[in-house]
């Protein structure tokens, strides 16, 4: 009996440790390192590229709900200015080491898109290749482990690329924060500050003046669907501002107090368009703290 007893509690011992031994918990797989990946397409055109900053710390969630995506690692898509004709995602790289160490537990993609060169890659070029990058991005969240939480921050331009996506898309996730620096959000009020020479620019880049092309105008406009739905808004403006007028960050922070959604602004009197590197940077600092504050 004593025996049978012995050979009873060592099978069910032995059944016990080949469970646990046999058995995958993902919360004891190793976080995962630090990684970048640079000049990623997301596109067939040269310019579709994304430099990828991926945080140390991820982890695998092998066999979570989740299938290997990792819902820790919030993502931040940056997009450079330019007038939508110039410019480059390298713009940005003397700021990353300092948005990775503010925010280390975030992935960071800085995306290039294709250039306005009338009469090819015209508006809204730009916009569509924001839509692609924001696609690719999501498509991968189990390959490199990232959540589906994706905030945007644009310079110039890329400002208005980033709350245009922002407040007019929801595909194929909603922007859970949007950063703007000196980006304009009415394009007709853009259109009567410049001066003929850049209104010229404009007609080429959005297929004539608003008076000739009004719809156009108004669906490239991120002030026309600003509504109770936009994700927590930071703006950043310069007074001194010559090619894009700071009442158009004025207005934009009123249209969305009116409709209540969080938003914060930072007005630097005397900064023009293209700021000083330490008040980008003193404003980066703010900028995180209101990412860590609302994407969670």
């Amino acid at each position: 009996m004593k025996q049978l007893f012995l050979a009873a509690a060592a099978a069910i011992l032995l059944g016990t440790a080949c469970t646990k031994r046999d058995s995958k918990d993902p919360w004891t797989t190793p976080p995962l390192a630090a990684d970048s990946l640079k000049n990623e397409k997301y596109g067939s055109d040269p310019t579709q590229s994304m430099d990828v900053y991926l945080p140390a710390g991820r982890f695998t969630n092998e066999g979570r709900p989740t299938s290997g995506a990792d819902s820790s690692t919030p993502v931040l898509i940056m997009i450079h200015g330019g007038a939508w004709s110039t410019g480059d995602k390298s713009e940005f790289n003397p700021y990353i080491p300092q948005i990775r160490q503010l925010l280390p537990h975030w992935a960071i993609a800085n995306i290039n898109y294709r250039l306005a060169q009338p009469p090819a890659n015209v508006f809204p070029t730009q916009e569509s290749d924001v839509q692609a990058a924001i696609n690719y991005i999501y498509a991968r969240r189990s390959q490199w482990h990232i959540s589906d939480r994706f905030a945007l921050l644009g310079y110039s331009a890329g400002g208005q690329l980033a709350l245009l996506h922002s407040y007019k898309r929801a595909t194929p996730v909603a922007v859970k924060a949007v950063l703007a620096w000196a980006g304009p959000s009415d394009m007709v009020d853009l259109y009567n500050y410049q001066p003929p020479q850049l209104q010229f620019g404009l007609q080429f880049l959005l297929g004539g003046s608003p008076a000739t092309n009004p719809v156009l105008y108004q669906q490239s406009s991120a002030k026309t669907f600003v509504g109770p739905h936009n994700p927590p808004t930071f703006l950043v403006h310069g007074g001194l501002d010559s090619m894009v007028h700071h009442r158009q960050s004025d207005a934009l922070h009123t249209q969305l107090g009116t409709q209540g959604v969080p938003a914060s602004y930072l007005f630097y009197p005397n900064e023009l368009h293209l700021m000083h590197d330490s008040t980008i940077r003193r404003s980066m600092d703010s900028a995180t703290r209101f990412l860590r504050r609302y994407v969670y």
